[in-house]
């Protein structure tokens, strides 16, 4: 019995295995980064093997060729070399992956950026698109066509205040006859007569009598002076 006077019921669930998880690698950064570390430790190994084969040969000079010493050092120098051509091939190799996965981490990051230029022109787009939802094309073409008479108005107000004032009028046929007179009498100038002054130069008759009649100064010297010469 429970605390309330009824027994609980016990429901079995079904046992459910949850999904296994698979260990994931190391990234591509990781492993171009491992494989290039495996390329230096390689080569360090060939420049050793390099210096133990070196070695190996200056030991084969100092013996005697058919001794037990000497044929130790060559049959050591043999392994090395052996070895050599090895570290050497095992080292192509993973240059070759190298590469490779270099290669690959260039396309997948290539893609990636591909792919987030195209969500960017995809939100540019939509923004766009709501962005023409609220202009109006007629309303724009309103506004220009406002804008060009208040220009036009402008340049018409700015005429209107450039014109002129004529205060003095003045005949236009008699400033075109005075300027054919003094054409005539540059012509006649220019002839020959360059000792006669010009028309509108020469003096009128009342100024010719004028001075004709006007009294001279007198330079004599006064009596009882000697006359001085200059």
């Amino acid at each position: 019995m429970g605390v309330f006077g009824k027994k609980p019921q016990i429901v079995n669930a079904p046992y459910v295995q949850p999904p296994r998880r698979e260990p994931q690698g190391p990234s591509m950064d990781e492993a171009i980064h491992n494989s290039e570390l495996r390329t230096t430790s390689l080569e360090a190994r060939i420049q050793k093997v390099d210096a133990d084969i070196l070695n190996y040969k200056r030991e084969m000079q100092r013996c005697r060729p058919g001794t037990s010493t000497h044929s130790m050092y060559k049959r050591r120098a043999l392994q090395a070399m052996k070895q050599k051509k090895s570290l050497e091939q095992r080292t192509s190799m993973n240059a070759n992956a190298t590469f490779n996965l270099e290669q690959v981490r260039d396309v997948k990051y290539m893609h990636q950026d591909n792919m987030a230029m195209v969500q960017n022109l995809k939100a540019a787009n939509q923004e766009l698109r709501k962005q023409q939802q609220n202009i109006d094309i007629d309303q724009i073409e309103e506004l220009h066509e406002e804008m060009q008479d208040a220009l036009n108005d402008a340049n018409e107000i700015q005429e209107v205040l450039g014109r002129s004032y004529d205060v003095d009028y003045v005949d236009d046929a008699a400033l075109e006859a005075e300027l054919d007179e003094l054409e005539e009498d540059a012509l006649n100038y220019a002839a020959g007569d360059s000792l006669a002054a010009p028309s509108y130069l020469q003096p009128t008759p009342l100024q010719a009598a004028s001075s004709s009649t006007a009294v001279r100064p007198n330079y004599e010297p006064p009596q009882g002076l000697p006359e001085q010469r200059y």
